[in-house]
């Protein structure tokens, strides 16, 4: 919170703060304060530029998903998962593509459509190689992707993507990864 409202030369500042509030309020489970902070930002972007505005709107909404995902609203998460994808795309912010694909995909399985979560998770896996990302956020994706992949693929197959996720989580450091693998195992 100490950030917030700090005087930044960078335009997308103020925007990274709210979403990072956003997000450890969601966490937390403080889902007002998500959503009063979710209004600040967007309300903060009355006289930001177009495309300024597009990246923290799109940015915003992201970060705003997961609040619904973590509440258990998960119609909500993917309605804002898809609107973020799609203006993610549109405003070419492909670095920001394979963690919207893996949110997309974790709501999709919470929704019992494994199906969706599958592909989302292999349309952020092959992004994600594109772009020679093999940190946290693949491992997310290949977690997501054993997660949705028991049902497609068969629960011994799947796992090879969770023990590889494992791995990632483990040389990256990540115990929140972890943890969410073991529960898989």
């Amino acid at each position: 919170k100490a950030l917030w409202g700090t005087a930044h030369d960078d335009p997308f500042f103020p925007s990274e703060i709210a979403g990072y509030l956003i997000l450890f309020c969601s966490i937390l489970g403080r889902m007002e304060e998500a959503d009063e902070y979710y209004d600040a930002g967007r309300r903060r972007l009355f006289e930001a530029g177009r495309a300024q505005k597009a990246l923290a709107y799109a940015y915003l909404d992201f970060c705003h998903a997961y609040r619904f995902h973590a509440s258990g609203d998960f119609e909500r998460a993917d309605a804002l998962n898809k609107k973020t994808l799609e203006a993610f795309a549109r405003i070419r912010m492909e670095p920001l593509l394979p963690l919207a694909y893996f949110q997309a995909a974790l709501t999709a399985f919470f929704r019992l459509r494994s199906n969706e979560g599958y592909e989302y998770a292999k349309k952020g896996l092959s992004l994600a190689e594109e772009m020679n990302i093999y940190d946290a956020q693949y491992a997310w994706l290949l977690y997501a992707k054993a997660l949705n992949g028991q049902d497609i693929v068969g629960r011994d197959r799947a796992m090879h993507d969770a023990v590889e996720s494992m791995r990632v989580f483990e040389r990256t450091g990540n115990p929140w990864g972890q943890g969410a693998v073991h529960d898989l195992l």
